[in-house]
């Protein structure tokens, strides 16, 4: 039987005419980083063909894919976030790691961000996108990971601008900590019982890795939904559901975050599959999912400062009740049986023997 989702949206051959036709620009931001044969058609290809042309084309042997997702919404921001990304991007090994920065807005070549100077930027791909969002990035990595050239054993990171949207003080202690596990060395090296990876996997309200972003095996990635259709099949999805308690938010805004759909299904995706393998290295219980407040900064720091001495584990690593305790989502995701008509609707597939929601949802089932 087909996926839900792609009797819903077409077939296989259906996608070229519904990939992103966004113009973009492609900066050639090293004398190595030639994009296709010609580099003046590059101005003009979708981003589908991107991927396929101007990622694959030179693509060091040996070294892991970073996409990382930048976001500058005005000229006044451009300041702001170009720290943001400094910061980040000088923690990408570039002995190791090669970088595709994703710029969704107003910057079109990293010389705006003054991040030029990074060796990291110097032998990466600058890719623009004006009209792009999350999902755009996420595309480019979904594309990568399922084109024949690319290893399914090789393991990709996603990292994100976080802060440069919502400026709160939260974000860069939850920045640090995010990125801190996807770049890890534990995930990196993931053994064979994970498939994805980073400080902390949460199974409420929804699957996901909270603040979105992480390390994967591109095997795994590869048996995804299409990120660009992940939003509208979300949707279908939350139309099928029972009936949710009332003590569970109706959807809708913020509370769209209580069923991983909206702009919140781009945090779902990556773990939206019912043989996905989470593994995570935080062993604190301080944080678990959500934004963190004031008092969970402190922990957060500690696991910065010796994420080299965390086990990376299976996940999730507690029981329902240590997940619960969030007040804005309250019951949601506490129902096994939604949760395996989502997979169902998604992937027309039941969680095999080893889905780690046997033993969380043990209580339930």
């Amino acid at each position: 039987l087909k996926p839900f989702w792609l009797s819903h949206f077409g077939s296989v051959s259906d996608f070229g005419s519904m990939s992103l036709r966004t113009f973009i620009s492609c900066t050639v931001v090293s004398a190595v980083s030639v994009v296709a044969d010609d580099a003046t058609s590059c101005l003009q290809m979708d981003s589908s063909q991107a991927t396929s042309s101007s990622l694959h084309s030179f693509s060091p042997s040996g070294k892991h894919a970073v996409f990382y997702n930048l976001y500058v919404g005005t000229h006044d921001n451009i300041w702001k976030v170009s720290e943001i990304a400094r910061e980040q991007l000088s923690l990408v090994d570039p002995q190791r790691h090669q970088l595709y920065i994703f710029s969704i807005g107003v910057v079109k070549d990293p010389w705006t961000m003054s991040i030029d100077d990074l060796q990291i930027v110097k032998e990466g791909v600058f890719v623009h996108l004006p009209d792009g969002q999350e999902s755009s990035t996420l595309q480019e990595l979904w594309s990568y990971c399922s084109s024949n050239s690319t290893l399914s054993s090789e393991v990709v990171v996603y990292l994100h601008s976080k802060g440069s949207y919502h400026d709160k003080p939260a974000q860069s202690a939850w920045r640090e900590y995010l990125q801190a596990g996807a770049l890890s060395e534990e995930c990196r090296l993931m053994p064979n019982s994970c498939d994805t990876c980073g400080s902390r996997m949460s199974p409420l309200p929804f699957p996901h890795f909270p603040g979105n972003m992480w390390a994967a095996r591109c095997d795994y990635i590869s048996r995804l939904i299409q990120p660009k259709l992940f939003e509208s099949a979300m949707e279908v999805v939350l139309e099928e559901r029972n009936d949710e308690p009332d003590t569970c938010p109706p959807p809708g805004g913020l509370a769209d975050n209580c069923y991983g759909v909206g702009r919140f299904s781009n945090e779902h995706w990556i773990l939206s599959h019912p043989e996905a393998q989470p593994c995570d290295l935080d062993s604190s219980s301080k944080y678990e999912w959500g934004e963190p407040t004031v008092h969970q900064f402190l922990s957060m720091n500690g696991f910065v400062q010796n994420v080299k001495r965390e086990l990376l584990q299976p996940a999730p690593r507690r029981d329902m009740s240590a997940y619960q305790d969030v007040a804005a989502c309250r019951t949601c995701g506490l129902d096994v049986s939604e949760r395996l008509k989502e997979y169902s609707i998604l992937y027309r597939q039941e969680p095999p023997a080893t889905w780690w929601g046997w033993k969380f949802f043990e209580s339930k089932l």
